[in-house]
């Protein structure tokens, strides 16, 4: 069954690949998908490989010092985020598994997300809210998803 929408401009519903705009999706979503991949990639390798793990771990305990976590908690989340990014950034540039990219990069968000609140640095929290924003947007918008590896082997 294929999915309709209204055509901007005429007003009138139309057939998904039919429709005038159908590329313009499909590149906005491409284009969203690799700069998303792109900075979860860097993300971890940034702190696996430009810095080093040991110095990641030590400045996010640092960070949640006054905190209620226990120190090992922090630690093994922490080791957990980097290699989690490195993953994910992979996956969504290839557009492989982009479904569970995507949901895994929301559920690892919702992990930072009380971390910082726990720390109480709003502003943070607010720009982590958007990256769970862009991640919902995108599991949405999955449809689109014709330029990728999922799409190139007919699975979506």
């Amino acid at each position: 069954m294929a999915v309709t929408e209204v055509d901007p401009l005429a007003g009138t519903l139309a057939r998904e690949q039919d429709s005038a705009y159908y590329l313009d999706y499909v590149l906005a979503f491409t284009t969203l998908r690799l700069a998303l991949g792109i900075n979860e990639l860097m993300h971890g390798v940034s702190r696996l490989f430009i810095g080093s793990l040991s110095a990641f771990l030590t400045f996010t305990q640092t960070q949640f010092e006054n905190t209620p976590l226990p120190v090992w908690q922090v630690r093994a989340f922490a080791t957990v985020v980097p290699i989690a990014e490195l993953v994910i950034g992979v996956l969504l540039i290839l557009g492989l598994w982009t479904r569970w990219a995507l949901a895994v990069a929301a559920v690892l968000m919702l992990g930072i997300i009380f971390g910082t609140a726990m720390r109480g640095d709003w502003q943070i929290v607010f720009l982590q809210m958007f990256y769970s924003l862009l991640y919902s947007v995108m599991l949405i918008w999955r449809r689109y998803d014709a330029w990728s590896v999922d799409a190139f082997m007919g699975r979506k």
